[in-house]
């Protein structure tokens, strides 16, 4: 008979979150990540007891939830060490045994769950955020691009932003995109600008 040992893996040194331009907006404006709840969820039987609430993260730049792009798209870029100096973490493979062909070929998830008693995290966590808007995305959702641009800015994070999508998802930054394209309104506040 042959013994097993079992690993508890921690959180990863660097983590990746990735959410639509207009929830980074809310995140970079309120200053913290709105969580989700374990109640009902995958996540509930990975965490603690007392912490109710938790942050989907990845360990790789992609996975199979945002492995489809549409006209924009935002990865925060985290710290882990400095996620798990305060918050419990744990390693979860979400899709569990199931074939990658029964969920539309989607590549099975390399992901960290970060748990929380309240919810809201603060995003002093935060290392970078890469910002993709395709040329020809509507008005709207340029302005609010460029208002998550600024925000960063304000918040002294690093924020990159391309309208290429293979540099996006590379994080390639010798292919940045050109901010000028940011022009339009968003009828919810009017306009901003970015100074060079």
């Amino acid at each position: 008979m042959r013994a097993y040992e079992f690993i508890t893996e921690g959180i990863s040194d660097v983590v990746y979150h990735y959410t639509p331009i207009a929830a980074a907006q809310k995140i970079l404006q309120s200053g913290e990540f709105q969580l989700s709840s374990t109640l009902g969820s995958v996540e509930e039987q990975y965490a603690p007891k007392g912490f109710m609430f938790f942050l989907s993260t990845s360990r790789t730049r992609f996975g199979g939830y945002h492995d489809y792009v549409g006209s924009t798209a935002v990865l925060f870029t985290l710290s882990g060490r400095t996620i798990s100096q305060h918050y419990p973490a744990k390693s979860v493979d979400y899709w569990g045994d199931r074939p990658p062909s029964s969920g539309r070929n989607r590549p099975h998830e390399a992901e960290d769950r970060i748990f929380s008693r309240e919810p809201g995290m603060p995003i002093d966590s935060v290392i970078a955020i890469d910002v993709y808007v395709r040329p020809d995305a509507d008005n709207r959702v340029k302005a609010i691009a460029r208002s998550v641009l600024i925000l960063a800015k304000q918040r002294g994070i690093k924020v990159n932003y391309y309208n290429d999508e293979k540099a996006w998802r590379s994080g390639d930054t010798r292919s940045r995109g050109d901010i000028s394209i940011l022009t339009g309104q968003d009828d919810r506040k009017g306009y901003s600008s970015i100074r060079h």
